[in-house]
């Protein structure tokens, strides 16, 4: 099945049964996929965690292999593993809001909520590739433009091309998702689904985006 034309040629039956921007939106809301942290790099490659010997010794179910090679900055170790949950993980997100794009314009429902959800896509999609640029690619820098950024999926087909970008692409698109969800109305952070898209949200990642790529003025 994993080379067969017929059966990649069907579309996904969840694909198919989304008809409202109330399911859209639904997809946004799904708090396990936006809400939890992923970037296990961030979480234990930091001067901000420690694990003592006596920690790991009475919490033996606590660590895990992964999470101890990022622990103990192990290149070979992290090279080696057998999945990167970082990269699944954002990926999965860039696909849902691949998802939305493209069945925003077709669904029924009120233009308001087509406008927050298709916004949401948009911020959803940025942010996951900001987190990635600065994982997996170079720095931002003049001499680096040209070096390879990420594979840049703008739609749910398994055809599309997965070669790499460059960073200036990379960047790129990620300002032109941003500039999208400009779109929203809401100006303030929804405490209780801090993922979903804000005025505020987007000058916070607006700033950060600046600061990296040092344009302090706009910063």
């Amino acid at each position: 099945t994993a080379s067969c034309k017929k059966y990649l040629s069907e579309e996904p039956k969840k694909q198919a049964k989304i008809k409202t921007v109330e399911q859209l939106e639904a997809l946004v809301n799904n708090a396990t996929e936006f809400s939890k942290e992923t970037n296990f790099t961030a979480t234990y490659s930091t001067d901000d965690t420690e694990i003592s010997k006596e920690v790991d010794k009475n919490n033996v179910t606590a660590f895990t292999v992964n999470s101890l090679q990022r622990y103990v900055s192990s290149t070979a170790g992290i090279e080696n593993l057998a999945t990167d949950e970082l990269w699944t993980g954002e990926f999965k997100k860039i696909f849902t809001a691949n998802v939305i794009l493209k069945n925003i314009d077709l669904v029924s429902g009120d233009e308001a909520s087509r406008r927050r959800v298709k916004a949401d896509a948009h911020f959803i999609r940025a942010m996951s590739y900001w987190i990635l640029v600065n994982n997996y690619c170079a720095p931002y820098a003049a001499a680096n433009m040209n070096s390879l950024g990420l594979p840049l999926k703008r739609t749910v087909d398994y055809e599309e091309s997965l070669k790499r970008a460059t960073l200036q692409e990379t960047y790129d698109f990620i300002l032109a998702d941003i500039e999208a969800a400009k779109k929203v109305a809401e100006v303030d952070v929804d405490p209780r689904k801090t993922w979903r898209v804000s005025q505020k949200a987007i000058s916070a990642f607006m700033s950060r985006y600046y600061l990296f790529t040092g344009d302090y003025d706009k910063s």
